[in-house]
């Protein structure tokens, strides 16, 4: 049954999303996305710059669903679609990157909180410590979440930036649609952080990293290492060489 309940939330969030996508590459063994395509279609779209962070590559994942809670009953937890995966090069850390950042902000499900900053923060760690009846334990949200100044570089930051950096409760609740991303994860890494990338108000960069024991004794390096890989700049002030016409 969550495996059916997840096939239909992943139906439902790809075809919101379907229009926008970037064109797969020919061929492809996945039938999937490489990075650069990604990056260049993020580049475009949403004035990110971003590259695999430090020490890590890309692999073969793209489009896959998460589910923070999947002890809950379909439709309850929060869920969202993810793509491209990185990890690290000594195998202790996963990166997903929003499958579309832009269109996060159009995905209003009924009865969602607004994809923004701490709402969604709040969302995804309220859905994981619920239980089967919905139940919520009195919780504080700052035990889980900090808000940082965004710390990336770029010609045009404003003081509205934020970056929200929050920990799932209890990461190995968390669920993939993808049977062999879901049985690595499983296996390897039970620890869960969101970071959300915050301007105008707006979240516009959404990720989802996994540690295991081992990685997460060094949690600051990953995080220092993916967000130092993001670049993001006003439309009129993006490098002259990476400048594209949208058409």
């Amino acid at each position: 049954m969550k495996k059916i309940l997840l096939v239909i939330a992943a139906l439902c969030l790809l075809s919101a999303t379907h229009a926008a996508r970037p064109k797969p590459t020919p061929g492809s063994k996945y039938e999937s996305y490489t990075f650069k395509e990604y990056a260049k279609h993020v580049f475009i779209l949403c004035d990110f710059l971003i590259t695999p962070p430090e020490g890590f590559k890309e692999t073969k994942w793209f489009d896959v669903m998460w589910v923070a809670n999947s002890d809950m009953p379909g439709g309850r937890s929060a869920a969202d679609l993810f793509g491209p995966v990185c990890q690290s090069k000594d195998g202790q850390c996963l990166v997903m990157y929003a499958y579309m950042p832009r269109d996060l902000d159009l995905l209003r499900l009924p009865n969602r909180l607004p994809v923004s900053g701490r709402p969604v923060a709040k969302y995804d760690i309220e859905s994981n410590l619920m239980d089967q009846d919905g139940d919520l334990p009195s919780y504080r949200l700052d035990d889980y979440l900090s808000v940082i100044p965004t710390p990336l570089k770029g010609l045009s930051l404003v003081s509205t930036d934020s970056t929200y950096i929050y920990t799932i409760p209890y990461g190995h609740k968390t669920q993939l649609s993808d049977d062999n991303l879901e049985s690595l994860r499983a296996s390897r890494f039970p620890h869960c952080m969101g970071i959300n990338i915050i301007y105008y108000q707006e979240s516009r960069m959404h990720l989802k990293v996994y540690l295991s024991d081992e990685g997460l004794k060094n949690k600051d390096l990953y995080l220092d290492r993916i967000l130092k890989s993001i670049e993001r700049f006003l439309p009129n002030n993006k490098p002259a060489s990476k400048r594209k016409n949208k058409s």
